[in-house]
């Protein structure tokens, strides 16, 4: 058994360029997000977020690290609201399952959204954020800021499915309503 861990985490390593966590690293997440000051630019809908490293096929992703529910309740992402919130060791830890645990990539990260309900038209549950910054704060910092376009036309995560941030700073691109088209 230990031959098979130690072979999984050798092809881990080489195809998603996982840099492992030793047993003593430990880290919190913390997001700050703004949403934009464009109109009908915040929501209540549900958004998952994900830290996952890139597939050996483009739009294709390893996951790594969540979902982790992006707080939207009580006003959290309305516009021109900011909101932080942090996300636990305990809570990183479960997401991986068990998994061996790698340090997060901060190129690009990966928005889930999810329909906020039937009763409710989509267009009605849009969000355009004008910020997200991510920063990794334990045995090892980092910090990332992604700043998207003022431009009311453009930058909304506006239909229910995964949505690529990054690696450009400005990036936000619809990729597929399909897990297993996103995921490999």
């Amino acid at each position: 058994m230990f031959l098979v861990a130690t072979i999984f985490l050798l092809l881990l390593n080489l195809v998603s360029s996982c840099k492992l966590l030793n047993a003593y690293d430990y880290f919190d997440i913390t997001l700050t997000i703004k949403t934009s000051e464009c109109s009908y630019a915040g929501t209540d809908t549900l958004l998952l977020l994900y830290f996952p490293f890139h597939g050996n096929q483009s739009y294709t992703f390893v996951p790594n690290l969540g979902p982790f529910q992006i707080r939207t309740d009580y006003d959290g992402l309305e516009a021109s609201q900011t909101t932080t919130q942090t996300i636990k060791w305990n809570e990183i830890k479960e997401s991986a399952k068990g998994k061996p645990l790698c340090w997060p990539s901060l190129k690009t990260i990966l928005i889930e959204r999810q329909r906020f309900t039937w009763l409710i038209p989509e267009i009605a549950s849009a969000w355009k954020p004008q910020s997200i910054q991510i920063s990794i704060n334990g045995t090892q910092n980092a910090e990332v800021l992604r700043e998207f376009p003022p431009n009311c036309d453009v930058g909304w995560i506006n239909e229910s499915g995964f949505y690529q941030i990054g690696p450009a700073s400005d990036q936000i691109q619809m990729l597929s309503d399909k897990k297993e088209e996103v995921f490999v």
